[in-house]
């Protein structure tokens, strides 16, 4: 049900289907519209196998036959062909034995592939084979060591990056640990700046009052101090969206820790608002500290009723810190933030 924009008590039904038709609404919104979102992603679980000795020997001998491209980076798959050609090689030396017209055919590639052998340097032309076999194993194994190191930190590598390796998307070259931290303790000196930055992170907030008929004029704006004082604000923008009566006012937050209220003056009834949070993303110290973009969105709206007269919404935020430890002992730890 939906109101007429009257301000009459009447409700009339909704008439698109899979819309917004909030309780107090006059104008029934595509939902596609106003979706929640969060810029926050999960990190994610540890790999089963962490140790790298486990992971090579995983992905050396494992044939991978989603596509073409994966088939060609797999090194069981290259030293299968070396294998099938030595074979092919071993097979014609057997025949050349029932043609002593051409031992000379077979004195040469004796000759060429004991100059291979590693195993017994020099002595079997067999050697050489399985040495040809062996060298071929040994520089895709080099290879996929050198991609997978390349891997890290997993902040800085992408889908096609860990697909390139070994087609494996789930591939991580990461170990995870998770823990709490009381905000009240002494930081080490590493940390501190990037505690410092997030507590500077210019936060902007934005309400957008869902499918009523107040506009800009009717909205006043007031920061709440304590013991019941209140200093009235005239810093915010406003606009009003004509084609789906979503009255929007943003406001930049002088602080953190902050009571805002914004006050509604008139006739009419608000179906919901959607509450979000912005804020630029900022680096420190060539990229060793970053803080994340602010980038937050929630619909609010109760289930079949309208919206109280005094809606309230409290917001605690958290901060999140990932911390990168470097490659060896010389690298720098890097420092991510995010509320």
């Amino acid at each position: 049900m939906k109101s007429n924009g009257s301000g009459a008590m009447q409700c009339y039904p909704c008439q698109i289907n899979n819309s917004l038709c909030l309780r107090g609404s006059i104008y029934e919104i595509n939902k596609n519209k106003l979706t929640d979102y969060d810029q926050a992603e999960p990190y994610p679980d540890s790999p089963d196998v962490t140790e790298f000795d486990d992971i090579l020997l995983h992905n050396i001998f494992l044939f991978r036959t989603i596509s073409s491209s994966c088939l060609v980076i797999s090194p069981l798959f290259w030293a299968t062909l070396a294998i099938a050609l030595s074979f092919i090689i071993l097979i014609v030396m057997i025949i050349l034995t029932y043609f002593p017209e051409h031992k000379n055919y077979r004195r040469l590639i004796k000759t060429i592939f004991k100059r291979f052998d590693l195993l017994k340097e020099g002595e079997l032309w067999l050697g050489g084979l399985a040495s040809i076999i062996i060298v071929v194993l040994i520089i895709f194994t080099c290879r996929f060591s050198d991609m997978f190191l390349n891997l890290y930190p997993i902040e800085e590598t992408s889908h096609d990056a860990r697909m390139a390796v070994s087609c494996d998307s789930s591939l991580l070259n990461a170990k995870f640990i998770t823990s709490l931290q009381l905000l009240s303790i002494h930081k080490h000196e590493q940390e501190q700046s990037i505690f410092d930055m997030l507590d500077q992170q210019h936060i902007t907030l934005t309400i957008h009052f869902i499918g009523t008929a107040f506009s800009c004029k009717n909205v006043s704006m007031q920061q709440n101090m304590d013991r019941g004082q209140s200093i009235s604000s005239t810093s915010f923008n406003c606009s009003f969206d004509n084609e789906n009566f979503i009255l929007s006012i943003s406001t930049l937050l002088p602080q953190h820790r902050i009571s805002v209220e914004f006050n509604l003056k008139g006739p009419y009834f608000v179906g919901g608002f959607r509450l979000c949070l912005s804020g630029p993303s900022k680096t420190q110290n060539e990229k060793k500290y970053i803080v994340e973009e602010l980038d937050f969105c929630q619909m609010f709206s109760p289930l079949n009723e309208t919206l109280t007269v005094n809606a309230l919404v409290n917001i605690k935020m958290t901060k999140t810190i990932n911390r990168t430890m470097g490659m060896s002992i010389n690298d720098d730890s890097m420092y991510g933030g995010l509320w």
